[in-house]
C-alpha cells in the first residue's frame, strides 16, 4: 500500500528495481533479460515496461541487432521515483521487523524458512522469495 503513494505497483516498483539493479552493474537491459532476471512472463515484463514507459520512468528502445527486443533504460524520473519507493519500502520494513524484534539480516532466512514449511515441495523456494525480491544491500537494513 505504501506503493500507491508513488502511484507505483509492487509489480512497477520490481521492474524498476530490476533494471536498476542490472544498469548498476553495466548490463544492456532489454526486456527479455529483465524478465530472465526478476524471473517473470515476458509477456507481463512487456506490458509493465510499457505503462513505466507511459509514466515517464522508462525508456524503450528498439534495438537494431533485433527489432523485436527492446532495450530499457531508466529514466532521471524514474531513477528518482525508484529511489523514493526504496526509501518508503525500507521504512516500512524497519517498523514491522523492528517491531517483530527480528535481528537485521535474519528475517529473510526465516521467512524462506517459513516458506519451506508452507510451500508444497514442489514449490522452489527461490521462486516463491521472488515474491519478496529484496536486493542484498537492502536485506541489511
Amino acid at each position: 500500500m505504501v506503493l500507491k503513494e508513488l502511484d507505483l505497483t509492487h509489480v512497477q516498483y520490481l521492474m524498476l528495481g530490476g533494471v536498476h539493479h542490472l544498469q548498476a552493474n553495466n548490463a544492456v537491459v532489454n526486456q527479455n533479460k529483465l524478465a530472465k532476471h526478476l524471473k517473470t512472463d515476458i509477456m507481463m515484463t512487456s506490458k509493465v515496461c510499457r505503462a513505466l514507459e507511459k509514466k515517464g520512468y522508462l525508456l524503450r528502445a528498439k534495438l537494431r541487432s533485433d527489432s523485436r527486443s527492446r532495450m530499457l533504460v531508466l529514466t532521471r524520473k524514474g531513477k528518482e521515483r525508484y529511489t523514493s519507493a526504496v526509501l518508503l519500502v525500507e521504512t516500512v520494513e524497519r517498523k514491522v521487523f523492528n517491531h517483530l524484534q527480528i535481528p537485521a539480516g535474519e528475517w529473510l532466512d526465516q521467512i524462506k524458512a517459513l516458506m519451506l514449511h508452507l510451500l508444497p515441495e514442489s514449490e522452489p523456494v527461490e521462486h516463491a522469495a521472488n515474491v519478496f525480491l529484496i536486493e542484498p544491500d537492502l536485506q541489511q537494513a
